[in-house]
């Protein structure tokens, strides 16, 4: 609920940075609210079909990245294992982002990787229409996130410790 009316109140801001213009991207780059929260709220279109299709894992992704995100750092797995296969599943495409992902999250990648390898297969099963639309929306602000501000993947990793 509290995500939902914080997406509602930022709107504006969304449509701005969903056309992927660039003067955007850097205040979506600088401004204050927390990258995660920001985060979330740039997808919420896709977030009526997610919902629909996969909703623990959207509570678990949405909890994760939230001002829940303290529960996301400690041993708390269901959260966790969806957080990352959320996250890993994105950033597949979008290698040097992913190589430096990989190698600050290592230890717990190998063991989500161990541990929730059916949930990654049933969920890249079961989306796997949503994730094409998804890397499709969001590829070309990422390719300028890579190319332009490594500031802002170093700063999202740190709100999101693995």
């Amino acid at each position: 609920m509290a995500e939902a009316k914080w997406a509602r109140s930022k709107t504006p801001l969304h449509r701005r940075y969903t056309a992927a213009t660039p003067p955007l991207h850097r205040r979506y780059t600088a401004a204050t609210p927390p990258l995660r929260h920001r985060y979330v709220t740039a997808k919420s279109p896709l977030c009526p079909r997610y919902t629909t299709a996969t909703p623990p894992l959207h509570h678990c992704y949405v909890a994760a990245t939230s001002p829940l995100h303290h529960r996301y750092t400690t041993d708390t797995s269901p959260l966790h294992h969806c957080y990352i296969t959320l996250h890993h599943h994105y950033i597949t495409d979008i290698s040097p982002l992913c190589r430096r992902y990989i190698t600050a999250t290592s230890p717990i990648y190998r063991r989500f990787a161990a541990a929730t390898q059916p949930l990654h297969s049933r969920y890249t099963a079961a989306t796997s229409p949503l994730h094409h639309r998804y890397i499709t929306t969001t590829s070309p602000i990422c390719r300028h996130d890579t190319a332009a501000t490594q500031s802002l993947h170093c700063r999202y990793t740190a709100a999101t410790p693995g």
